[in-house]
């Protein structure tokens, strides 16, 4: 998942307001549900933000909020991320743990099957610990692990989630429509006003699908537009491989035998000499630069520090040059779609 954020143009006072009345009835709605999942078990029992969705609807939840029935369901499925990123933090709290503590196999499964669950787990913390009928285990070994785990989870919970800040709010591609005009691009989002649009211009030009978040910044009465889409990850076909080892005389040597940056070895034994030089110096000068400073010599002091302290990058650029010829002549001398770099090979000492 890849995040563009696309800013828009200054805008009024009458539209930020406008904004910020969307942005407000967003949070107010989002916390609502936050209390209504942190109430009791609620949360434990919802598996999914829909089944919360659905009884709203029933209860006509949406004729009490100035937000667009849309608007209102996105407040809902953010609650309901809100409270399981919540519990899968304290979860992931307290895994690193279990690996070492002096219980069988079966509790050390046990307790991992808790943790990897957030309702799971959330259900062991405020009520009751759910039972896992395939893990046998004695009475005694299953409280010892409940117990464990809720001492841990004490220590490691805080406050719960709330909406401390109500500056930004989420849409659909049902609740904005895509604008083009002659100075460039922009998005018409619904307001709390039934019927009317909110047009925000924003700078340059891209894809906008899908939900989107419009997060406001008050101080220059501007807003974000954070617009997320899904990275194609480039699937290879190919079957030819390469696998090349990394050394120290050469940068690789792939298997067939081929060298690639012989001179890496010369090179890294040339720097090596430069930075020893190039130490000595400094220690020179940081003696000089002592003897100044308590002499009262504040000026010569400070010059031969900063002259102390200066750095160079040429090796490095050296390091990438080799790198990159290395990739270069590679490709030239065999063709491949998928090279494979490790250690592969088990290292002869030259002749």
């Amino acid at each position: 998942m890849r995040t563009v954020r696309r800013e828009s143009l200054k805008l009024n006072q009458a539209k930020f307001d406008a904004l910020e009345r969307i942005a407000g009835a967003f949070a107010h709605d989002k916390q609502v549900h936050l209390d209504f999942y942190q109430h009791d078990l609620n949360f434990s029992g919802a598996y999914s933000y829909r089944l919360r969705r659905n009884e709203l609807k029933g209860a006509n939840h949406h004729a009490s909020t100035p937000l667009p029935v849309h608007a209102s369901d996105l407040a809902v499925k953010e609650a309901f991320e809100t409270e399981v990123k919540y519990w899968a933090a304290v979860a992931a709290e307290i895994h690193p743990r279990i690996a070492s503590r002096q219980w069988t196999p079966e509790q050390k499964h046990y307790a991992y099957w808790l943790l990897g669950n957030e309702h799971r787990f959330s259900h062991l913390i405020v009520d009751r610990a759910p039972i896992n009928e395939n893990i046998s285990l004695s009475v005694g070994e299953r409280k010892q692990v409940q117990n464990y785990l809720r001492r841990r989870a004490r220590c490691v919970m805080k406050a719960r989630p709330r909406v401390k800040i109500a500056r930004s709010f989420a849409l659909d591609s049902t609740l904005y429509t895509v604008v083009r005009t002659l100075s460039g691009q922009g998005v018409a989002i619904s307001s709390l006003e039934k019927g009317k649009r909110i047009f925000i211009p924003l700078k340059g030009e891209g894809e906008i699908s899908g939900n989107i978040r419009i997060v406001l910044d008050p101080e220059s009465r501007k807003v974000e537009a954070h617009i997320s889409t899904e990275v194609k990850v480039r699937v290879n076909a190919s079957e030819k491989v390469i696998a090349a080892d990394a050394g120290l005389t050469e940068v690789f040597v792939d298997d067939e035998g081929n060298h690639y940056g012989k001179e890496l070895g010369d090179t890294l034994k040339k720097a090596s000499g430069r930075l020893n030089e190039k130490g000595k110096k400094r220690n020179k000068l940081q003696v000089l630069a002592k003897k100044y400073d308590k002499q009262g010599k504040k000026l010569k002091a400070r010059n031969i520090w900063k002259r102390r302290t200066a750095k160079g990058t040429s090796f490095n650029v050296r390091s990438a040059d080799i790198e990159d010829m290395r990739i270069r002549s590679r490709l030239k001398t065999r063709r491949a779609d998928i090279m494979i770099e490790g250690s592969l090979f088990t290292r002869q000492k030259r002749p």
